[in-house]
């Protein structure tokens, strides 16, 4: 008896899982059509880019200890630019904070697209 039970429950998830899968697959985002405003705004700019990465240290204030972090004497933040390439003109800057339970480099290619558009 408990194994016909149990292999019922085995059937039923894995029926659920597949079904589940399936359904994820088939209502994933579309493309959008190659002449909406959409489209336009998803392709990339007339430049180049390319990034670096820098850490800047703020000596002034200490950084707390935060669970497994121990703290520290310093604050850093490290960060990574995105800019056009062979651009001389004057661009603004746009700034990203990812929060707290993100990384910085969870949108990169969202900051790769807009230097390319300079």
């Amino acid at each position: 008896m408990l194994r016909k039970i149990a292999l019922t429950l085995s059937a039923l998830v894995s029926i659920l899982f597949v079904v589940g899968i399936a359904g994820y697959v088939m209502t994933g985002p579309q493309a959008p059509a190659a002449d909406s405003v959409s489209a336009q705004w998803l392709k990339p700019g007339p430049y180049k880019t390319t990034s670096v990465d820098k850490i800047f240290v703020d000596n002034s204030r200490e950084t707390a200890a935060n669970r497994d972090y121990p703290g520290a004497p310093d604050r850093a933040l490290a960060t990574t630019i995105w800019y056009p390439l062979g651009s001389v003109d004057s661009h603004p800057l746009i700034i990203h904070s990812h929060g707290f339970t993100s990384a910085r480099n969870d949108l990169s290619y969202v900051a790769e697209l807009l230097a390319s558009h300079g």
